[in-house]
């Protein structure tokens, strides 16, 4: 009775995976496409620097949802693992996925810190948010990320029947205790959440004499974009964190067939929290912030106005050279 309820949950835990990999997927990139054309396009985010880190965070996650989500898909759906297929898609699977963790992680902190300094009273804080400096930490963060992923291009293995992992003990001591609880989890939380609860502070007791008006309703919606992008990782990447910490404890020990079903169906939920934390931001940004969505109202307006703009122009631009040439034909042949 037992094992054949554990095959049960295993079989919704694998339906839960097709089906939910298929709708982040899909959601995940046209949601992010969006980001990028509303704070690429729209002139009243152009000039913010916290656009500009919305705009790189919305191309790393469309990069970590596509590079996550294929694999899973192919190995959930066809029963093939590119990973397990290919030791050269192995390595540069888990390389470019962790490049693109870290640069996600921590430019969601500089966006918090960035707001932080642009609602502070402080002229010489304000000053340095700014796009030169925005660049010159997102050119940083990629290189530094690029040096600490590098190992995963040199020890990840196939195995036959585990697949494709880290086997080298120290670095999967690293991999798992350092990198993930650390520089994933609990030091971006702490430095996210910090500046966030200070910028949403600021925004609070702003001077109004020091900020113009256009100016403290655009930080104010950008906090609380800022805000709701650094609650959504928190609270969506620390149960993934807190899964892997346990799987691992508990891999080496001898688990039942329930407690490996109910194992696999938590991994399963906690791999979609995650995964969202990359898909959702759009979806959230257009719940919590009015400007966004008006402004997703405006990127829509300009998208129909372009399609049909022509179709509208054409005839009656026709219609008045023919309007004006039989005018002139007309005159001279009065005059005649």
């Amino acid at each position: 009775m037992s094992s054949s309820f554990a095959q049960q949950i295993i079989r919704i835990s694998n339906e839960y995976t097709i089906y939910m990999t298929l709708v982040l997927l899909i959601g995940g990139i046209i949601g992010n496409c969006l980001n990028l054309l509303i704070f690429s396009t729209s002139k009243i985010f152009r000039e913010s620097p916290c656009a500009f880190l919305l705009i790189v965070l919305s191309l790393t996650d469309i990069g970590q949802v596509v590079i996550t989500l294929s694999s899973r898909i192919l190995s959930s759906a066809l029963g093939v693992d590119p990973t397990t297929a290919s030791l050269v898609w192995c390595r540069l699977r888990g390389f470019l996925a962790q490049i693109l963790s870290l640069t996600s992680v921590y430019t969601i902190c500089f966006i918090a810190f960035d707001q932080f300094l642009s609602t502070s009273y402080l002229f010489y804080l304000r000053n340095l948010s700014n796009l030169k400096v925005a660049h010159r930490f997102i050119l940083i963060m990629i290189c530094l990320s690029t040096i600490h992923s590098f190992p995963l291009l040199i020890i990840p293995e196939n195995h036959p029947t585990k697949g494709c992992n880290i086997y080298n003990s120290a670095y999967f001591f690293y991999n798992t205790y350092i990198y993930f609880i650390g520089l994933i989890g609990i030091l971006p939380t702490l430095i996210s959440s910090l500046f966030s609860f200070l910028s949403c502070y600021n925004i609070r007791h702003i001077i109004p004499r020091q900020i113009g008006l256009a100016r403290r309703r655009l930080d104010r919606q950008l906090t609380i974009i800022a805000f709701v992008r650094t609650i959504c990782s928190i609270v969506l990447v620390l149960p993934y964190i807190v899964y892997r910490i346990y799987y691992y404890i508990n891999a080496s020990s001898g688990n039942s067939a329930m407690q490996i079903a109910i194992l696999s169906l938590v991994g399963a939920i906690a791999n979609s929290l995650i995964i969202f934390n990359y898909a959702g931001s759009f979806y959230l940004f257009l719940i919590f912030s009015a400007r966004f969505r008006r402004q997703l109202k405006l990127l829509f307006k300009r998208i129909y106005s372009k399609i049909f703009a022509r179709r509208n122009q054409i005839q009656p631009h026709a219609i008045i050279v023919r309007s004006i040439g039989t005018d002139i034909h007309q005159k001279i042949r009065h005059s005649m």
